[in-house]
């Protein structure tokens, strides 16, 4: 059933109908601007897409290339890494046969030095043991030679008269030197040998006397105190000599005594455990200066303490202290002997520490190098220690002998 008329739509107009087609017209057109801009975008996008695809292709044909270097340049590694090695363990391999032929030699010489050591340990005990025999025999042979001594020495002041020594002194005359009494005393043995039997006759003694002074002048008399300050300037004279020593000699002998032992800072603990009585130059120069030697025997007995204590502690033969002690005694000995005399007085205590003082070889106070010498024994080369302790005591026995039976009181 058809609408009717007049319900039915009125057909637009012209106007209306263009105004109409010019905005679908117009929206076209945008719509159209909007398409080829997004195809410009498109193409835009595009273009970067290959430029990205190509950059990304020659980034992997640098990498590929980077990885074939790598690869080549890790064989190249592998093969220097590989020679060195190699190399190494050529030379490793010939140091290592070197090595061991050295170690081979050096166990067969151990071997033999061990055994050349036990040989030369027997036979270091083997002479040991003869040097103490013959040590026993010689201290044995002294002991007869002393008791002999002693009763020849009683048996001569029974049979002589008593000289006073007063008497010798002021009756000297200008006879010669009579013949030692060892020779009297040889010959009167060996007639009593061949006579069978010794009487008084047989023996002879001779005295020698003091020859008279030529020329006798009256030298004024000089005060006891006067001479002992000369002896103590000589003592201060002869430290000034060790002072002004030339520098090469100074250093080996005197610089080991020069300032007392800083045990501490050389590591000598037992130091003042052995040496109670330390001692040394410098300590001696300020009792010099401070007067605190009444006489040159005080200083005397400082510098023997002093060397005392440098052989008591150096204990060692060929060492440079104990040899610096041993040329510091020598020099010491040498110019003792210019120790200006003690004039004799009317005090005899004062006499006799003259004496004394000028005759220290018969003092009680062993010698340093007597104490030195008489404690070694045993060294690392045996036999020169032997001469030495045998040339010691020989000389000790004779010396004795000589000073007791010719310049002993009678």
């Amino acid at each position: 059933m058809l609408p009717s008329t007049s319900n039915a739509i009125s057909p637009p107009s012209d106007h209306s109908l263009s105004s109409h087609l010019r905005g679908q017209i117009a929206q076209l057109d945008a719509t159209l601007t909007r398409a080829v801009r997004l195809e410009d975008d498109i193409k835009h996008l595009r273009s970067q897409r290959d430029d990205a695809l190509h950059l990304a292709q020659e980034r992997e044909k640098e990498l590929s290339v980077i990885h074939r270097d790598a690869e080549v340049l890790s064989r190249q590694g592998q093969a220097i890494v590989q020679e060195q090695r190699e190399k190494e363990r050529e030379v490793w391999s010939a140091e290592k046969q070197v090595l061991e032929e050295k170690m081979k030699n050096l166990r067969a010489k151990y071997r033999a030095e061990s055994e050349k050591a036990g040989t030369m340990r027997a036979q270091f005990e083997e002479e040991k043991a003869a040097f103490f025999i013959e040590k026993q025999e010689l201290e044995g042979k002294i002991k007869d030679l002393r008791a002999k001594h002693s009763a020849e020495l009683q048996e001569l002041k029974v049979k002589l008269p008593a000289i006073p020594r007063n008497h010798l002194a002021s009756h000297a005359t200008n006879e010669e030197p009579a013949e030692p009494v060892s020779r009297k005393r040889r010959r009167a043995v060996d007639s009593e040998e061949e006579g069978g039997g010794r009487t008084e006759e047989n023996i002879s003694i001779s005295v020698r006397l003091p020859s008279p002074a030529r020329h006798s002048v009256i030298a004024p008399k000089v005060s006891r105190q006067e001479q002992k300050a000369e002896q103590l300037r000589f003592c201060r004279q002869f430290l000034d000599e060790l002072a002004q020593m030339p520098q090469k000699k100074y250093n080996r002998i005197v610089y080991f005594f020069a300032e007392p032992v800083d045990w501490v800072r050389l590591d000598l603990p037992d130091y003042p455990i052995r040496i109670p009585n330390p001692m040394d130059l410098s300590t001696i120069r300020k009792k010099l200066d401070n007067g605190e030697y009444s006489s040159a025997k005080g200083f005397r007995d400082d510098f023997w303490l002093m060397l005392n204590n440098c052989f008591t502690y150096n204990d060692t033969l060929h060492e440079p202290v104990s040899d610096a002690g041993l040329a510091l005694e020598r020099i010491f000995k040498k110019k003792w002997k210019s120790l200006p005399p003690l004039e004799p007085g009317s005090s005899d205590d004062e006499t006799a520490g003259d004496k004394d003082l000028k005759k220290e070889d018969q003092s009680p106070r062993e010698s340093p190098l007597a104490g030195f010498l008489s404690n070694r024994f045993i060294d690392d080369d045996l036999c020169r220690t032997k001469k030495v302790v045998r040339a010691f005591d020989y000389a000790s026995v004779w010396t004795y002998l000589y000073v007791s039976l010719f310049q002993a009181p009678i």
